[in-house]
């Protein structure tokens, strides 16, 4: 969708937004204008003419301004959509963007209609369409609750998915600054399952033991895609005492579960959380990641300041 509302932004400032025609002296006199320029044809003759007087000539700049940056902010959402991104903050200034668009362009095409006795063309319908389409998808990402709601789908192993606390134990304080991921706290070093949990060492050496009956939540996520992170995922099995953070580094002994080692860290992330939710089954499970629990792959932060924030609620 922001791809294809960024095309018709983009083609409502290349074609006409109305037109105006008469017959002088037997011969169709015909003026088109679009956001950048005035034609005048008389049969088959055309020529640039001066930008109409009054308040076209600064609607027109205001409209070709708005529609031009509703191109690139739904451009870019789609961008980020198509590398593998979070394009949704993006999206959510698109309902600002479409918003302003709309206006401009109801102002601009009215003034054509009743100033020059214009009507409207393929610009002002592209245009409309475009902020439209584009108010109404960004208004529904925007009001979206991005760790609220439960999935409607069941992932494999896991009865029911409920949505996580919005107020979690704290830990320390996240990091001011996280530049490495020797800056991520909570991170398991290695660990094994024992009979009812999971006990690990720390990178910060600390050593932890937790029996199922104290995960309260499981998340999955991706880092973002800038070095050095690289998209790398991790698994936060939340307790009261905060969160055991599992990455892929993480050296876990998955020998103890019901299936045994998976070969790839999904899947045996995938099983070890399905063991956890059988043993306990009031573990809770954030509607983004619910998806992953199905085969598909985890929700990614695309920036690390936004990573920070869901951080600091540990």
């Amino acid at each position: 969708m922001p791809a294809a509302v960024a095309a018709l932004f983009a083609l409502s400032a290349y074609f006409d937004w109305w037109s105006a025609s008469d017959e002088m002296l037997g011969t169709e006199v015909t003026i088109r204008a679009s956001l950048v320029s005035v034609q005048g044809c008389v049969g088959a003759h055309c020529e640039v003419l001066p930008a109409p007087s009054g308040a076209w000539a600064i609607l027109a700049i205001l409209t070709l301004i708005a529609v031009g940056a509703a191109a690139l902010v739904f451009g870019a959402s789609a961008f980020y959509t198509a590398t593998d991104r979070d394009g949704a903050p993006i999206l959510r200034v698109g309902h600002r963007a479409s918003s302003i668009a709309l206006l401009l362009g109801v102002l601009t095409i009215a003034d054509g209609m009743f100033e020059h006795s214009g009507v409207p063309s393929l610009g002002a319908l592209f245009a409309g369409a475009a902020a439209v389409l584009g108010w109404f998808s960004s208004a529904v990402e925007k009001t979206a609750d991005p760790y609220g709601a439960a999935a409607s789908s069941t992932p494999v192993k896991i009865d029911k998915i409920d949505p996580p606390a919005r107020a979690l134990p704290r830990a320390a304080p996240a990091p001011v600054s996280i530049k490495t991921l020797a800056d991520l706290r909570f991170v398991v070093k290695s660990g094994a399952l024992v009979d009812g949990g999971l006990t690990v060492e720390l990178t910060s050496g600390a050593h932890r033991t937790i029996v199922w009956a104290d995960v309260t939540h499981a998340i999955v996520r991706r880092l973002p895609p800038d070095p050095p992170f690289e998209k790398i995922a991790f698994l936060d099995l939340v307790t009261s005492a905060g969160p055991l953070r599992l990455l892929p580094t993480s050296l876990i002994d998955y020998t103890k579960l019901p299936e045994g080692t998976a070969p790839t860290t999904k899947e045996n992330w995938r099983r070890l959380v399905a063991l956890a939710h059988d043993a306990n089954p009031s573990l809770k499970i954030d509607r983004d990641s619910a998806p992953f629990f199905d085969g598909g792959d985890p929700p990614i932060f695309p920036a690390i300041k936004l990573f920070a924030e869901y951080d600091r609620r540990y």
